[in-house]
Order: structure tokens, then C-alpha cells, then sequence
């Protein structure tokens, strides 16, 4: 669908799949009108990014879908629109530190504000109405890499952080910003390395992630230790020091099990190097979320059977890391996004009943 001359970080479409945002370490924010040739990809605007930092980290739409707001290694997001000739961009200030960076960041279904993930192991929510810091949370003890509004209601009041330290943890959103220190309701253990991203489902309960242990993994949040019990659950002593950025996983071959595990099913054989590789759910319309789909350092998207845990489909980009992959909401196509430089549109063939190379 199109090739940039660096990486290429991030890549989703919109919730009703009429666009899809990808954006680059070389600085840029690319939109795809994908009703300018039925399903097919076709850049349509490209969009200067400020404030940048080593790379554009994520990018996240409004549900109106008419702006996006993108972070980097940096004190600002930003929120800018996607529409129109000209662009406005609008800082918002979340850390003030040089060294200071956002990893990740969403808003929630009203649009009204966003949770953002960051490295001085703090989550954090903007308020874009009033345009200001509304809570500041020592979530996690290392980077907070991943977060996740629980569901897609106007106000979700439950909030998924993921981080380094290898745990998950579950928010009272109205609990944050109250002045008091807030302790998470809840916390999800089972990952013995740290946690590159979240999706949650979205019916409030059950989500996917995906860690630096080399698997994915489905929890339901009734399932989690409390914050009060979370003393009586002995840390995993880290298996191994290496850094996943440049090394291969020491413990291949060897499924270590956290003795505390609570998840419900573990999904095995894709890659989680170099970058926080993502994974998702597969479209409710479509295909009744059956399917767990996730990026791969290998330069191959895993398909997993959510119940099985079986790989059920592979697609081969043959080049450098897929960080994120996204599967259209109503369509039987996806859109990967690679290192190499390349955002790959795979369509289902009917005939061969096997997704092919768009």
C-alpha cells in the first residue's frame, strides 16, 4: 500500500474503517481514506508531527474520528486533526523532565480525555476539554508501556496499565486524581518478563497482552488478585538479564510458568523483539472476536484461536519487525506496518481460504 524511507511504528484504522493512520519514525502522520478505492489504502494526507523525540511512539483517533493525538520520548502529546487542508497542532504537557516519554496513550470512547503511559513508571490522564493534567499515578515500578480503557461506554471508569515490572493493573478511573494515593483494584500476574501492550476487549472484562516472555495472554479481570493480597504473591525472580531490543530471548525452548498465573489461556510462537510488538482481538462484526492476532519480530502476523490457543494462520511479510498489525472492522482484510519501511494491506481469498498479500 506504501513505502517510507525509515520505520514505520504504528497502523490502525478507525473504528468504522474508513481510515487508517500509520505513523513513521522519519516524523509523519499518514491517513488512508480507504473509500477513495473501495477497501484499498490510498494516502490522502500526511501530516508534519511536533515535538518528536526518537520516534512518533503511538498515535490514537477520536471516536469522531475527525483528530489524532501522538507521543514520542518527549514531555508533550500532542492532538491535531486529520481533516481539512491545513493542520493544528495542540500541545498537551505531561511530564516536564528532559529524559521524560510517553510510550502509549488512548482516549476514551467520549473523547473527553486521555490515559497515557509513561518512563518515569507513571499513568497519567488529560483532560482536552479543560486542558489540563487531571491525575498523575505511580502506576508500576519500571516503564508503563501499555494502557487500555476496559470498554467502549461514553465514560469507562475502569482503566488496564501494563508494564516492565511484568505486571497488569486494573484502575478505578474515578479513583485517580482524587487527592488520595490511589491503589489499583486489582492487578494480573502471569507474564515473567515485561508487558509491551494491551487491548482490551471491551466488554469490560477480558483482554489480550502481549510480553517480553514471548507469549500473549488472555485474562479476565474477575480473576485477579486484589491489591491487599498482592503482598502474599512472591515476585518472580527475573529469569534473565538481557535487553530485548538487541538480544535474542535466552529462554527460548523453555515455557517458564509464573506459579501465580491467573490467565486464562496463553498463545505461543510469535516474537516479541526489538519493539513493544502489539496484539488484538479480531473484529466483533466479522468474526466474533474468535481470533487472537499479534505483530512478531520475525516479520510474520500470528493468527491464534482465542479458546484453543492454536495458531490457526500466518501471514509473511519476509522483512524486518511487523510492530502492529490492524484487522478491518468490517472488511475480511489487514494492514500491517513493518521496520522495512512498508504498510502491507493482505486481503482473505476466498478460494484458497487464506489471507494473501493485497
Amino acid at each position: 500500500a506504501a513505502t517510507f524511507g525509515c520505520r514505520v511504528y504504528g497502523g490502525r484504522y478507525s473504528s468504522d474503517g474508513r481510515y487508517y493512520v500509520c505513523s513513521t519514525q522519519g516524523k509523519q502522520i499518514v491517513v488512508f481514506d480507504t473509500q477513495v478505492v473501495s477497501r484499498e489504502l490510498r494516502p490522502t494526507k500526511t501530516i508534519e508531527a511536533r515535538h518528536v523525540r526518537w520516534t512518533i511512539t503511538d498515535v490514537d483517533m477520536t471516536p469522531c474520528r475527525k483528530f489524532v493525538c501522538y507521543s514520542s520520548m518527549a514531555s508533550e502529546a500532542s492532538l491535531t486533526n486529520i481533516q481539512g487542508e491545513y493542520e493544528l497542532h495542540e500541545s498537551m504537557c505531561l511530564g516536564h523532565s528532559h529524559s521524560f516519554g510517553i510510550f502509549c496513550l488512548r482516549f476514551g470512547a467520549g473523547g473527553q480525555e486521555i490515559v497515557a503511559g509513561c518512563n518515569d513508571f507513571c499513568m497519567r490522564v488529560f483532560d482536552i476539554e479543560r486542558k489540563t493534567l487531571v491525575a498523575e499515578v505511580q502506576a508500576h515500578d519500571s516503564d508503563v508501556n501499555a494502557v487500555a480503557f476496559a470498554d467502549n461506554s461514553y465514560r469507562s471508569d475502569v482503566v488496564f496499565t501494563g508494564s516492565d515490572d511484568s505486571l497488569i493493573k486494573v484502575w478505578d478511573r474515578r479513583m485517580l486524581g482524587s487527592g488520595a494515593d490511589p491503589k489499583p483494584q486489582g492487578v494480573l500476574v502471569g507474564h515473567t518478563e515485561g508487558v509491551t501492550h494491551i487491548t482490551a476487549k471491551g466488554d469490560g472484562r477480558h483482554l489480550v497482552s502481549n510480553g517480553k516472555d514471548q507469549c500473549c495472554k488472555l485474562w479476565d479481570i474477575r480473576r485477579m488478585t486484589s491489591s491487599e493480597d498482592l503482598g502474599g504473591v512472591h515476585p518472580i525472580r527475573k529469569l534473565y538479564h538481557w535487553d530485548y531490543r538487541m538480544m535474542k530471548y535466552p529462554g527460548t525452548g523453555r515455557h517458564h510458568i509464573h506459579p501465580h498465573d491467573t490467565s486464562l489461556m496463553t498463545y505461543r510462537g510469535h516474537q516479541v523483539l526489538e519493539t513493544l510488538i502489539r496484539c488484538y482481538f479480531s473484529p466483533e462484526e466479522t468474526t466474533g472476536q474468535r481470533y487472537i492476532y499479534t505483530g512478531s519480530a520475525d516479520g510474520i502476523v500470528h493468527v491464534y484461536d482465542v479458546l484453543t490457543g492454536k495458531p490457526v494462520a500466518t501471514m509473511s511479510h519476509r522483512g524486518q519487525a511487523v510492530r502492529d498489525v490492524s484487522w478491518h472492522p468490517t472488511e475480511p482484510t489487514l494492514s500491517t506496518v513493518s521496520w522495512d519501511g512498508s504498510v502491507t494491506q493482505w486481503e482473505f481469498d476466498q478460494e484458497r481460504k487464506g489471507l494473501r498479500n493485497g
